[in-house]
């Protein structure tokens, strides 16, 4: 097993490359995807490990909770916040706690890595993306796949 950080790190330094950034929020504003979660899946493909359509609607069953009760609700908040000035000094706060539950969320998919057994060799990163949108049942454009496969392609 990979250290816990690896991904972590990954990720977070994933979401430093601007044009990547911008695909992943256009992808969770658009498709209401966990911008986690899809790292985790990439990360894993890098990692040469290869996700079923299965695997990853259990991943997503598993986290689910975390997110739509945990996740969103802080992001919303801080979203929220942006336009009340009498809160904006609170901001700074709520981001680290959004950024903490972002924390808790890579520790839950690494723990259900765990509990799986050995994953099939030679993830690769297409597969793997067609795998999370039939998993999760998405529609995005063949445009919208190519710009996240683009800047997948090119991340650090």
């Amino acid at each position: 097993m990979v250290s816990d950080h690896a991904f972590w790190s990954w990720a977070t330094q994933a979401w430093r490359e601007p044009d990547l950034e911008a695909t992943l929020l256009q992808w969770q504003e658009r498709h209401g995807v966990s911008i986690l979660a899809l790292l985790f899946v990439v990360w894993l493909a890098r990692e040469d490990k290869a996700m079923s359509v299965a695997q990853i609607k259990d991943l997503h069953e598993a986290i689910d909770p975390w997110v739509r009760d945990v996740v969103v609700p802080l992001r919303v908040c801080r979203q929220q916040w942006r336009e009340q000035p009498a809160l904006s000094s609170l901001r700074p706060r709520l981001a680290q706690l959004e950024l903490r539950a972002e924390q808790e969320l890579a520790e839950l998919c690494l723990s259900w890595l765990e509990l799986q057994p050995p994953m099939r060799r030679g993830g690769t990163l297409a597969p793997q993306l067609e795998n999370f949108v039939k998993a999760l049942q998405l529609k995005p454009t063949q445009a919208e796949l190519n710009v996240l496969l683009g800047c997948l392609s090119t991340d650090a």
